[in-house]
């Protein structure tokens, strides 16, 4: 190796220092040959941390395409079952767009064509199977004509069987009417009732049943007592099998009640039929709140003729004290009627008033009930004629 560079100073004479050449240049060598020793190193680091980067790069590639390999393979199931429900769906649409666009190949249009005449075919086997078996049975249907003019037929007896059995309640051993002639006339209608009522359909949970012994068994089980005891009561009206006034007051309350019970079960039976063919409005509706007004002032004025009556041993009743003893039962009907009518309006006028504490008790229950029923027939009075207006309105709107 080459020796340090040696500065040379002259003692003799002071000329300064002095760089020999030798020093100089081994100075300059030893420099560059640091220097790029230096480079050197410095180069073989970079490409050893450029190897060692490139291995950790391809260390995490491996890692993540093993990776990406685990889970492709678990996701496969899924995407397969994914894939699965997305053509079962778009098959699903293609055979809705090509059924319902009309262009349905021909094999499907007449597979579908087969079914539904099978169906068909399978109704019209049904409906003629019930039809002989209606025919065989002799079963009438509730939407025949014949049977929904008898219905008719039949709540018109029925409300003169409640105004003749109201009357029978104030007068029963009345000469004036013929009970017996009505009598009849009402026992035949309830045979006639009852013999229908066991050959025609009824409905059960919204199904027909047209089967006799089904039929019989619910006729026994919800109106055989009706008309049974109908029958029983309106007997013994008829043919006077009871003397006591009392007793056959007492059996034209309970026949009232009976009579109310046939009337809605057939009024029902009327009402269906009427919307069923289009003929049900404002105007029955009208029509019934007018009857019902009515038959309920008729029933007040019948009872209070009643207590009248039976208080002949009190010393004061309304009859003897409007002098209407000896008039006839009409006279006594119509003020019985006019009372009735006029305390359910206006609570009474004052002309017809109670005397004893038996017709102070019923005038109590009678103007609580009356002006009830007041009340409701005024309000259902507004809303029929609302409604009314309202399609009125509506009708002249559409028509503008």
């Amino acid at each position: 190796m080459d020796s340090p560079s040696i500065i040379v100073l002259n003692t003799d004479m002071p000329r300064g220092p002095q760089l020999s050449p030798r020093s100089s240049y081994i100075r300059y060598v030893k420099d560059c040959s640091s220097s790029y020793i230096q480079q050197e190193s410095e180069r073989n680091q970079d490409e050893i941390l450029s190897q060692n980067i490139s291995e950790s790069h391809k260390e995490m590639n491996l890692a993540y395409m093993t990776s990406f390999r685990s889970t492709s393979k678990k996701l496969e199931p899924l995407k397969f079952t994914q894939i699965a429900k997305q053509n079962k769906i778009i098959e699903k649409f293609k055979n809705n767009l090509l059924q319902f666009s009309y262009i349905m190949p021909q094999k499907f249009k007449a597979k579908l064509l087969s079914i539904e005449n099978y169906l068909q075919k399978d109704k019209l086997k049904k409906a003629l199977t019930q039809n002989r078996s209606k025919n065989q049975n002799n079963i009438i249907s509730p939407s025949n004509i014949y049977l929904f003019y008898w219905e008719i037929f039949n709540i018109l007896l029925l409300f003169i069987s409640l105004w003749i059995c109201a009357l029978v309640v104030s007068f029963p051993n009345s000469k004036e009417i013929s009970f017996y002639s009505f009598g009849c006339l009402f026992i035949t209608s309830n045979i006639i009732e009852i013999i229908i009522s066991i050959n025609k359909e009824i409905y059960i949970e919204g199904q027909i049943i047209n089967t006799r012994s089904d039929i019989l068994l619910n006729y026994f089980a919800k109106s055989s007592h009706l008309d049974v005891c109908s029958i029983m009561i309106w007997s013994m009206i008829s043919f006077s099998a009871i003397e006591q006034n009392s007793f056959i007051q007492i059996f034209a309350i309970l026949l009232l009640i009976i009579i109310f019970a046939r009337i809605f079960r057939v009024y029902d039976y009327i009402v269906e039929q009427l919307y069923q063919k289009g003929f049900g409005g404002y105007a029955f509706d009208l029509l019934t709140l007018v009857i019902s007004i009515y038959f309920f002032a008729h029933i007040m004025a019948c009872l209070w003729l009643m207590v009248g009556l039976n208080s002949n041993g009190e010393r004061m009743n309304w009859i003897r004290d409007n002098d209407l003893e000896n008039e006839s039962i009409w006279t006594q009907y119509n003020n019985a009627f006019y009372w009735a009518t006029m305390t359910m309006v206006t609570v009474g006028y004052g002309d017809i008033t109670p005397k004893n504490n038996y017709e102070m008790a019923f005038a109590n229950v009678a103007m609580f009930f009356s002006s009830c029923v007041f009340a409701y027939s005024m309000n259902a009075i507004g809303i029929l004629l609302k409604g009314f207006n309202d399609v009125k309105q509506n009708y002249n709107q559409s028509q503008q």
